[in-house]
């Protein structure tokens, strides 16, 4: 699994180039480490975003895999109605 964050590079070429921020997930349950990568200059809210979207299930972000979330809600909702 990897994530990477990067900020918007907007302005003149005089300006912070932005950051960009790579995290490599490895292990499962308690043995999971995160290795983080930095290039830039990075801010608390720079590193706090790259760490909370590699806890996150991403596939949902992504238009099949909101397309999966749905279907999975419809029919967990139906099950439970007809109980």
């Amino acid at each position: 699994m990897r994530s990477q964050v990067q900020s918007p590079q907007i302005g003149s070429a005089d300006e912070d180039p932005g950051v960009t921020v790579s995290v490599r997930g490895a292990g499962r349950g308690g043995r999971r480490r995160l290795d983080v990568t930095v290039s830039g200059r990075a801010g608390g809210a720079d590193l706090a975003l790259a760490l909370v979207f590699a806890g996150v299930d991403r596939a949902a972000l992504t238009r099949g895999g909101a397309v999966r979330a749905g279907l999975s809600r419809l029919t967990g909702f139906r099950a439970e109605s007809q109980s």
